[in-house]
């Protein structure tokens, strides 16, 4: 367990569920999320309250900004892997 900063045992704050689905077996077995994962390969994010999803915090649809909100940072640019919404610069540079 991660500890924080005076050594006490920290609960995490966020917990990820990585979904992939592929057509072939073959690209699933083979799968390495460190190495073949990117921002411009995801079509899906969603942030909300496990394991009841009765609230939702954030969503990014790549198929659309109109299916994208954020209720904890409103409109503001986030960094790291956070897809939306980014700076425009970086938006346009990987088809966002």
């Amino acid at each position: 367990m991660p500890t924080d900063e005076t050594g006490k045992n920290a609960e995490p704050l966020w917990v990820a569920k990585l979904e992939v689905y592929a057509r072939e077996l073959y690209v699933l077995s083979h799968f390495n999320p460190g190495q073949d994962l990117s921002r411009e390969d995801m079509t899906l994010a969603i942030a909300g309250n496990e394991p009841e999803f009765s609230e939702f915090y954030y969503q990014w649809d790549k198929s659309g900004s109109e299916h994208c909100f954020n209720a904890i940072y409103d409109q503001k640019p986030l960094s790291g892997w956070w897809p939306w919404p980014r700076k425009n610069t970086e938006c346009e540079e990987i088809g966002l």
